[in-house]
């Protein structure tokens, strides 16, 4: 890389860790018996867009772990997901930046403890946005860390869906 070179892309892996829960929409029967616990890795690629804006594009592989709040019922579902996310860092100092982002994507899912959250046959959709700060480590390395919530359910259909919160860390490569 050159002496004073403008970064234009980044790539970064991630890991997520959360708790999920069903999120209750009105127009379905909330299941409130099953908890969820989850951890993601989160591969990406992205563009940056100027001093404040990047977009990236996510992969991301997971594992969830539903868990009956009655009785010894657990499930255990694989997930697989691709999903476009816009960032803009609204405040940016000396080696940190604090930063939103938002986006779209679509998802896989081996398993669901109730047909009621989304029918897993059918290609579901996620929308998540969350906050968070990145830290720079030398002149192209970033540690991110930062709260992310994600609701996964059908895209053209009134289902349940699930919320997923969790913790966000990684690191991302300009270049």
């Amino acid at each position: 890389m050159l002496a004073g070179t403008v970064p234009n892309n980044s790539m970064g892996l991630a890991l997520f860790a959360g708790w999920g829960t069903p999120s209750g929409l009105g127009w379905t029967s909330y299941d409130k018996w099953y908890d969820g616990k989850n951890t993601i890795l989160i591969p990406s690629y992205g563009w940056i867009l100027g001093e404040r804006w990047r977009i990236d594009l996510e992969g991301n592989i997971g594992w969830y772990h539903f868990e009956a709040k009655r009785g010894d019922q657990t499930v255990d579902a694989f997930t697989l997901g691709l999903a476009v996310m816009g960032a803009y860092d609204f405040l940016k100092l000396d080696r940190w930046a604090a930063y939103v982002d938002m986006g779209v994507g679509l998802s896989y899912w081996s398993d669901t403890p109730s047909p009621d959250y989304f029918d897993r046959n059918r290609l579901p959709g996620m929308f998540q946005y969350g906050a968070g700060a990145k830290i720079q480590i030398d002149e192209r390395h970033f540690l991110k860390l930062s709260y992310r919530l994600a609701h996964t359910s059908g895209i053209f259909s009134a289902d349940q869906g699930i919320n997923n919160h969790g913790v966000l860390i990684g690191i991302t490569k300009s270049f």
